[in-house]
């Protein structure tokens, strides 16, 4: 027979057992932001990346204008590898609420991992326009230029991570000279594939692969890739600047005066289009043309050799000599300083002489950029160096005001002489402001 009391008592105990359970378990359940953020960490440190995704956007629903939840949500779903949660999850957070800057970046970095270069260029870009010396979006945004091979455009970013104390072999070579040739490393072959992979524009990597394809005598494939970029792009400034000096090079001169004639007014800010006008206005034997238009490539760029060169040889043969010293002094120095560099990465014992080099032509910021990669190789002779860069950076800056500048005003030749009086070519007017 059975015994129903018993029966009672048991399905009691159960019953008050399991309640107590229940009562345990959810007393130990974080109910407050503060609690459900702090889960949100524990679960990270334990590598529970679920829960703690979890837990963090549990945190968002109770308090929707903090930042700092968005941010460890997007974090676990990336180590989860859920990147395209982790990228949905930042997609907007608010703007008026502290960790903006960083959640933004984070989407960035997201994006640039799985290839999709223009979202991560503007997340970028959107980082620093709120915090315009933030490395992580300054290291990232020089590096999908230096892949690109936009060199140019790349120096802003190069010369706020030099004012940030860092520096990279990579961004030497690009900061020195604007025409160094990228090689590809194992990384950055990876990055590309992925980029092909996504459904990213690839378009922007082909000016670095024409670079290239024309440093190693490939023309005619170096302009078809140009003409791919500019077909979409028609202003990109690289590629435009990069498609007239190899045609003048090349001697395609009728093709050379479309370009000359299409040529987009936007793209006046690049040193070596000026350049390239140059050259032909000396190949036209129109001396103070080209005078005015190595002037200008230098008022943008004091460091090209060409320029330099070009504009005391005109110089020269509009007899003013003493004029042309300098630049003839600066070309022959960067000439020889970029020899020094050849292309890929140049042995380290190389490292004092360049320094020594830049120093000499008054490129303080790059020569201390130089010496920083020295002490980083445990080269302990450049420490006394370092000091003495440091001062003397420390007094030029104080005139740049955050300007994204490499030399002083008063060490730069083109600022110690006026030739805006000689002509400009055809069709061409000045559309900008120097600082």
């Amino acid at each position: 027979m059975v015994n129903k009391s018993g029966i009672i008592t048991l399905l009691l105990v159960l019953v008050v057992g399991g309640g107590v359970a229940w009562y345990v378990w959810d007393s130990k359940q974080p109910k407050t932001y503060d609690e459900f953020l702090a889960a949100a960490q524990n679960s990270m440190m334990e590598h529970d990346y679920k829960t703690a995704k979890k837990y963090a956007l549990a945190a968002k629903e109770i308090n929707p204008d903090d930042n700092r939840a968005l941010l460890m949500a997007s974090v676990a779903a990336a180590s989860d590898g859920k990147l395209e949660d982790a990228i949905e999850i930042l997609k907007e957070p608010n703007k008026d609420a502290e960790f903006y800057v960083d959640c933004v970046q984070r989407r960035g970095i997201v994006e640039l991992n799985q290839g999709y270069t223009e979202k991560a260029r503007s997340s970028f870009q959107e980082a620093l326009e709120i915090e315009p010396l933030s490395f992580e979006s300054n290291i990232r945004m020089f590096r999908l230029l230096r892949i690109e091979g936009r060199n140019w455009e790349a120096r802003p970013y190069i010369i706020a991570i030099n004012q940030l104390g860092q520096h990279s072999i990579n961004a030497a070579l690009v900061l020195s000279s604007i025409e160094s040739v990228f090689i590809f490393e194992e990384e950055d072959k990876e990055f590309l594939e992925t980029a092909q992979k996504s459904d990213s524009d690839y378009t922007m990597f082909l000016i670095g692969q024409a670079r290239f394809m024309a440093a190693q005598g490939e023309f005619d494939r170096s302009l078809r890739m140009l003409d791919t970029v500019l077909e979409k792009y028609p202003t990109q400034i690289e590629a435009v600047a990069q498609k007239g000096r190899l045609l003048l090079s090349q001697q395609r001169m009728e093709e050379y005066d479309a370009w000359k004639k299409a040529f987009p007014p936007e793209c006046l800010e690049h040193p070596l289009v000026w350049q390239t006008f140059g050259t032909k206005a000396e190949l036209d034997d129109n001396k103070e043309m080209a005078a005015r238009c190595f002037w200008e490539a230098l008022r943008l760029y004091p460091h090209h050799s060409g320029s330099n060169t070009g504009l005391a040889r005109v110089l020269r043969s509009l007899d003013r000599k003493r004029e042309a010293t300098p630049f003839a002094k600066r070309g022959r120095l960067t000439r020889e300083f970029e020899e020094r560099l050849t292309a890929g990465k140049p042995d380290e014992s190389v490292i004092p002489e360049v320094v020594d080099k830049l120093e000499e032509m008054d490129r303080i910021l790059e020569a201390a950029g130089w010496c920083l990669l020295g002490l980083q190789k445990e080269m302990t002779e450049l420490e006394t160096k370092m000091k003495e860069l440091q001062a003397k950076l420390r007094e030029q800056q104080k005139d740049w005001a955050g300007k994204a500048r490499t030399i002083a005003k008063k060490d730069n030749p083109a600022e110690q002489i006026d030739l805006s009086d000689y002509p400009l070519p055809d069709g061409i007017a000045i559309n900008y402001e120097i600082d």
